[in-house]
């Protein structure tokens, strides 16, 4: 009968000592979980924005490809979007003089307010990680708060 009781006492220790396990990794998996959600978040971000890449390289290589003329096409469809998408411009003339210097006064507004919204709706702060790469600006805000206002999201990381 010792026996039995020795034994019954090994088994409870054993059992509680896999409980504890399973405890601890029943927790990490709930972390692994919640990071993986985040990383693909993250990867969906990052396909968006290299597709647009994509897109915006491709019309580039056809607009410069053509017969040597000016850059029409491809500037007035930038200059118009982000007319429409609040920034003020001049004019949408398709000569690349009048394109330049529409350019060059969206620089000197864009120094002020240097928050970039994308195309794929995430607006990204000077220094962040994205914030070099993202070329494909749609908007440009002045703080976070207006970005938000206007439909815009902070990147997942």
């Amino acid at each position: 009968m010792e026996e039995a009781e020795q034994e019954d006492g090994e088994l409870a220790e054993a059992y509680e000592s896999i409980t504890e396990e399973y405890d601890v990794l029943e927790e990490s998996y709930s972390e692994l979980e919640d990071e993986n959600k985040q990383l693909t978040d993250d990867y969906e971000d990052i396909v968006v924005e290299l597709e647009q890449a994509e897109k915006q390289v491709a019309s580039s290589t056809t607009t410069s490809s053509d017969s040597g003329t000016s850059t029409s096409s491809s500037d007035d469809n930038s200059t118009t979007s982000e007319s429409d998408a609040g920034n003020d411009s001049s004019s949408n003339s398709s000569t690349e003089v009048s394109a330049s210097s529409e350019n060059d006064s969206n620089k000197t507004e864009d120094a002020a307010c240097d928050i970039k919204g994308s195309e794929s709706g995430i607006y990204h702060v000077p220094g962040s990680t994205y914030y070099d790469r993202t070329t494909n600006v749609v908007q440009w805000f002045c703080s976070a708060e207006e970005a938000e206002n206007a439909g815009y999201r902070a990147p997942r990381n």
